[in-house]
């Protein structure tokens, strides 16, 4: 049974199937399972967001420290890739991503420089979600505008 987007906020680590009706391209293998870090619930009826399938494990785990608030406090957590004390001295990510355009130019796009991992997803289409983290992200999104015009 389909989920209302409405349950997630930006900054949450979900998984879910995924059964959009699409016919693969040639040669293509098409997972139904994704895990992604949501940007924006809700914009224009869909989840935008990250697909963490589509990362390395380092770069999932730089999201998971900057979206985790205490990592701040935590000397082994800002040691542990110093792209993540840069990030956390220059800007605050959990308050940034209320504004998912502003985070996603200033934050993911420099941070995942040529790797395409942006989706959009249809709530309608996705069953059996899982929150695997908790969004520690207080407040509504507040620029509700599309990532990527097309």
């Amino acid at each position: 049974m389909p989920f209302g987007h409405q349950i997630l906020k930006p900054g949450a680590f979900v998984s879910f199937t995924y059964n959009a009706p699409r016919k693969p391209k040639p040669g293509e293998i098409i997972n139904v399972n994704k895990e992604i870090m949501v940007l924006n619930p809700n914009w224009q009826n869909q989840v935008h967001g990250i697909d963490l399938k589509r990362l390395t494990p380092a770069q999932v785990d730089v999201l998971r420290l900057i979206m985790d608030p205490e990592t701040k406090n935590d000397p082994s957590k800002m040691n542990k890739y110093p792209l993540v004390a840069d990030v956390m001295r220059r800007m605050e990510p959990t308050q940034m991503i209320t504004n998912p355009v502003a985070f996603y130019s200033m934050f993911v796009k420099p941070f995942l420089r040529g790797v395409d991992a942006y989706r959009k997803y249809w709530p309608d289409y996705m069953y059996n979600l899982k929150v695997i983290e908790q969004s520690k992200v207080e407040g509504i999104v507040t620029n509700p505008k599309p990532l990527f015009r097309k």
